[in-house]
This record gives structure tokens, C-alpha cells and sequence, in this order.
């Protein structure tokens, strides 16, 4: 007994499934064209959004400072990163204070953990608030920025 040939009962495909074949292939190639190209134009790319160039120091990765506030002790907090910097802003046709000070905020976490504080009253130029006060996750510092 013979085996039927492989070619037997097989359709031949139709313009669509070409269509989709052809397009497949040079979705293949503008990808793989993506790939070789991206190590190019990465690094410039990069140089370009973040204003920064190669040789831009990284933050130091064990940052610790010492801290206390009014509602705990003397506490150690590890800085992660920067995460934002507040400048300074004319609110309201009040005139800034001092247009040289910068709030540099930094990513951190404290040990020892600090307890909650529910229901803390506040007042500043918006009115009275009550607000809860949670563990740190952020440290702000006074800064100075360079033109």
C-alpha cells in the first residue's frame, strides 16, 4: 500500500490569504529594522527628552538622612530617587517670595515606621482642613537650581 502524496487534498491559497501572507513578511522585516536600528538612535533619542548626556551621574543608590518632626522622634530615611521638583510660582498676583529657593523631592522610605495620625487640623492660606498623616513616602529639601 502506497501513501497518497503530500501534495493531495491541499487548496491552493486565495488573494486575501496572500494579502495577509505579504503583509505578515513586511511586518517581520520593518520590525526586525526596528531592532537594528534602535541601538542608533536610543542614546540621542534619550539625550534629547531627558536633557541629559552620557556621563550624567546617577543618583547614589544609599542615601540615608536623618530626620524629626513634630510628630515623631529622630529617624533615618533612605532616599531612592528624585522624584520631583517643586519651583517657585506666582499665585494668585501675590509676587514670589524667593524666586532662588527650589523644594527637591525625594523618594524615600523611614525606619522606624511612622504611626498614623488621624484627624490632624491644619490651617494655612486655603482655610481650616483636617487631614490624616500617613507613613513618608517622599522627603522635600530646600534647593538651589543652576541656569
Amino acid at each position: 500500500m502506497s501513501s497518497p502524496p503530500a501534495t493531495a487534498g491541499a487548496k491552493s491559497l486565495t488573494f486575501t490569504e496572500w494579502m495577509i501572507c505579504i503583509m505578515a513578511a513586511i511586518g517581520f522585516a520593518f520590525d526586525i529594522y526596528e531592532l537594528l536600528m534602535l541601538p542608533l538612535i536610543l542614546g540621542p533619542s534619550l539625550a534629547e527628552l531627558l536633557g541629559a548626556t552620557p556621563g550624567t551621574p546617577t543618583f547614589p543608590l544609599r542615601v540615608f538622612v536623618t530626620v524629626a518632626d513634630q510628630f515623631t522622634p529622630t529617624k533615618t530615611i533612605r532616599l531612592i530617587r528624585p522624584k520631583h521638583l517643586c519651583t517657585p510660582v506666582d499665585k494668585n498676583d501675590e509676587g514670589v517670595k524667593n524666586a532662588t529657593v527650589h523644594l527637591m523631592c525625594y523618594l524615600g522610605h523611614g525606619r522606624p515606621r511612622t504611626p498614623n495620625s488621624i484627624g490632624v487640623f491644619v490651617r494655612d492660606q486655603f482655610g481650616p482642613a483636617r487631614v490624616d498623616r500617613v507613613a513618608e513616602t517622599e522627603l522635600c529639601i530646600p534647593s538651589q537650581k543652576t541656569p
